[in-house]
């Protein structure tokens, strides 16, 4: 009986074994929260410390995003946005400094319940030249901070702060999107391209006078010619 015992045990062991290596892996669990980038040679780099413990410097780009994250991995703001584009159109005095701030707000389907995520946000932040990443945020949007923790931004997500995710599922990529540019940058390209339509425009009323003196000097002639034949 003992023997007989022995061998169910053992093939109990040796089913359960095969069971578990036959069986799919969970997914890891994550966590839904701001995450927080810096733009470094044309690229998304997560920061390896909080936004008071950073200083951008002038004509950086920082970027913020709302999503879920596992191990791996990192998923920076959804679009390419230069300093450049973000910043035209904004000056900065002596002892501040301009920095691009991407706000990307995420997407509905890891939106806590009842919140729905805003339209992704530029801004161009123009602070004192040593503020930490922390202040160049609150210096264009309103923060909630629960513990050390960036919680909110401008009012997203309501209440809620660094959800747990269960058997979290994470995108390997993500298609770029469209961000909301500051005032001042939409009213420079606005102004540029009004002054290179009226430049077109200036050149046509040129183009039509010399035509029109060509003809008359061509009208001219003829009228010489016909008059010599007669």
């Amino acid at each position: 009986m003992s023997l007989l015992r022995r061998i169910a045990a053992l093939t109990a062991g040796i089913a359960f074994t095969l069971i578990t290596l036959a069986s799919p892996a969970h997914a890891a669990d994550g966590f839904t929260y701001w995450g927080y980038y810096h733009l470094a040679d044309g690229a998304w780099v997560p920061a390896d410390t909080g936004p008071d413990g950073f200083t951008p410097e002038d004509g950086s780009v920082e970027g913020w995003h709302f999503a879920t994250t596992a191990e791996a991995p990192s998923r920076p703001p959804r679009t390419d946005a230069s300093f450049d584009e973000v910043c035209k159109g904004t000056d900065a005095a002596d002892g501040e400094k301009r920095v691009a701030v991407l706000v990307d707000f995420g997407v509905a389907e890891e939106a806590p319940d009842g919140d729905t995520p805003p339209d992704p946000e530029a801004y161009c932040a123009v602070a004192p030249a040593d503020a930490n990443g922390q202040q160049v945020l609150e210096s264009v949007a309103e923060v909630r901070v629960d513990d050390g923790l960036t919680c909110g931004i401008d009012g997203y997500p309501t209440t809620a702060c660094s959800v747990t995710v269960a058997d979290a599922t994470v995108p390997e990529t993500e298609e770029p999107v469209e961000f909301a540019l500051p005032a001042a940058a939409t009213e420079e390209t606005a102004t540029k391209e009004a002054a290179s339509e009226s430049d077109g425009d200036s050149d046509a009323p040129w183009a039509l006078i010399g035509v029109g003196a060509l003809l008359v000097v061509m009208i001219a002639g003829g009228a010489v010619v016909a008059k010599r034949r007669a």
